[in-house]
């Protein structure tokens, strides 16, 4: 099995030093990069899967630009918080951040986080529920495009096809699903998968109910 590899970008060594000891122990996860700020993490050229990525660090930067730093670098982010501003979760999760872990939340659960950012899913926490909730620029109302794009996407198309359908790149569309998934997962409705995303436009009526009963089992 191919380990699922880190970076931690996080200025308290006391954090690096746990969050270390806490992967060291888990088999399929390793950590290969560890840095105080975004561009010192980038500058080390290191592939990476997941990073854990602290809001509030020393050089003054700000989560959107960090953020965007680590997607362009093919990374998933997750953000690591105290969780006591909440505008920092905001603005990461307008960046497109995957997920938030709150530091004081058990260990198995930066773990989990980790293993699903890196699957592909939203790692959302109560935290980043009410963060996004907060957010006046989002909730469960999706926007005209990002209800093309699930009406497309969870009626079974490819992300791809669904880019030449909109004329639209790849990757934004892949952008767009993120943030439709992020606003259910602050509705408590999560949707992790293309078969989720599917029962969540049926039941807001993105896509018309199918003649036969439904049963999500």
């Amino acid at each position: 099995m191919v380990p699922i590899r880190v970076g931690i970008v996080e200025d308290h060594e006391v954090v690096v030093v746990g969050i270390r000891a806490l992967l060291g122990a888990t088999p399929d996860l390793e950590v290969v990069a560890i840095a105080s700020s975004v561009p010192a993490l980038v500058a080390d050229a290191v592939d990476l899967d997941v990073v854990i990525l602290d809001l509030r660090l020393p050089d003054g930067s700000d989560p959107a630009g960090n953020v965007s730093a680590l997607l362009a670098i093919g990374a998933s982010v997750l953000a690591y918080t105290s969780g006591e501003d909440a505008s920092l979760v905001r603005a990461a999760a307008r960046a497109g951040v995957h997920g938030m872990v709150r530091k004081s939340e058990p260990g198995v659960q930066l773990v989990a986080a980790i293993r699903g950012v890196a699957a592909g899913t939203v790692a959302a926490s109560s935290d980043w529920a009410a963060a996004i909730d907060a957010d006046p620029d989002s909730s469960v109302r999706l926007t005209d495009r990002e209800t093309e794009v699930l009406r497309l996407y969870a009626s079974g198309e490819k992300a791809d096809r669904v880019a030449r359908l909109l004329g639209i790149g790849r990757e934004t569309v892949l952008d767009h699903i993120r943030r439709i998934r992020l606003k259910y997962a602050a509705d408590d409705r999560p949707a992790h998968t293309k078969v989720d995303l599917y029962r969540r436009a049926v039941e807001d009526g993105v896509i018309p109910t199918p003649p036969h009963r439904l049963n999500w089992g």
